[in-house]
């Protein structure tokens, strides 16, 4: 099974009618890693999983004093990350695929869309 198959397959199954109507209807569902979401399903797909994109990179603000010396128990965009990561795990039943686009060794040069 190639991805041409897929990518035809889901373009099929996208362009019928009645398909979408919201969460959990039994079809294919597209959401952000958003918390609370551990409810399990056979096969979870990660997209966009690139080392520059996730963890989301952090860019405090200029104005943003507690940034500068954070304290245990303040909010880390990085945790909420991690943790939002392990739910997907938890969540998956059958399969997890991550998918992800690398970089090259040798020259640093991106290489080709890569799912595990």
């Amino acid at each position: 099974m190639g991805l041409p198959l897929i990518r035809e397959y889901l373009k099929n199954r996208l362009d019928q009618e009645g398909v979408g109507g919201g969460f959990l209807t039994g079809g294919l569902t597209f959401c952000a890693l958003l918390p609370m979401r551990s409810i399990p399903f056979r096969v979870i797909c990660l997209l966009g999983m690139n080392d520059d994109a996730y963890p989301r990179p952090t860019r405090p603000l200029g104005f943003d004093l507690l940034a500068a010396r954070p304290r245990p128990g303040d909010r880390s965009r990085r945790k909420d990350d991690r943790y939002l990561f392990l739910e997907a795990l938890v969540s998956a039943r059958d399969k997890l695929i991550i998918c992800y686009q690398g970089r090259s060794v040798q020259d640093n040069s991106f290489r080709p869309l890569r799912c595990w």
